[in-house]
């Protein structure tokens, strides 16, 4: 993978990405170019993913799924984030404690780099609740009270 971020301007990441296209068609062609790095806005997407076969967006998906998607002026709450996530959890059945998982991530600020923190410090004041609340629910319909939705009993929990 590709760390884009590294360098900021984007007419070196354009001339890295020509070089490692050459190279990687003569080594391979029908392989992906993937961009793999803290790309955490859709600008910074945009400006990658013209050279790339595609981006790899683990940890900024964590911090703010609605940034990756949406321009910095359009970011959803993140209350909404995981109001999403949860219904989405509900909706396919997912294991409540991976989706525990997935929201404790959310919440956390480890995975990120230092200039992110502080998006997430003020997402994460905004929330009527703290992570510790998180971390105390047992089950799907607790975390869907926690974050303010109407539990709907799932095969992986009882009603």
């Amino acid at each position: 993978g590709v760390d884009p971020p590294k360098d900021p301007q984007l007419p070196t990441q354009k001339r890295v990405f020509e070089r490692l296209r050459q190279e990687h068609v003569a080594f391979r062609e029908d392989c992906a170019l993937l961009a793999n790095g803290d790309l955490y806005t859709h600008e910074a997407i945009s400006n990658v993913d013209a050279y790339t076969d595609g981006v790899l967006l683990a940890r900024p998906a964590l911090l703010d799924p609605s940034s990756i998607f949406r321009r910095s002026e359009e970011r959803l709450p993140k209350l909404d984030v995981l109001r999403q996530y949860v219904r989405y959890a509900q909706r396919y059945d997912a294991h409540p404690k991976n989706t525990k998982y997935v929201v404790q991530e959310m919440l956390a600020k480890r995975r990120h780099p230092p200039d992110m923190r502080g998006v997430l410090r003020d997402q994460l004041a905004s929330l009527p609740f703290k992570h510790d609340a998180v971390t105390a629910t047992k089950t799907l319909g607790d975390l869907a009270a926690l974050v303010g939705v109407a539990a709907t009993p799932t095969s992986q929990e009882p009603e």
